[in-house]
């Protein structure tokens, strides 16, 4: 991966790497208010948003468990 994604842990470098193999960042997207990262990134043509978020950040386990209770009640998967 190329630089940008220093934000991240290295749990969530190997994650993206897994993922988005030699993505790169275009840009940073974070506010850096509270412990979640936000990158725009490319990868094969496509852009993807990576959003993380360090131990303290409550936000992304209540994002997580609505998109969770969407795809339940959806029957997403």
């Amino acid at each position: 991966m190329t630089s940008g994604f220093e934000k991240l842990d290295e749990r969530q470098r190997v994650l993206v790497a897994a993922w988005l193999p030699g993505a790169e960042v275009v840009r940073d997207l974070s506010w850096d208010l509270v412990g979640t990262t936000v990158l725009k990134v490319v990868h094969g043509g496509e852009r993807y948003v990576v959003k993380a978020g360090d131990e303290l950040d409550r936000q992304m386990a209540r994002w997580w468990a609505s998109l969770i209770l969407v795809g339940l009640i959806y029957g997403l998967r």
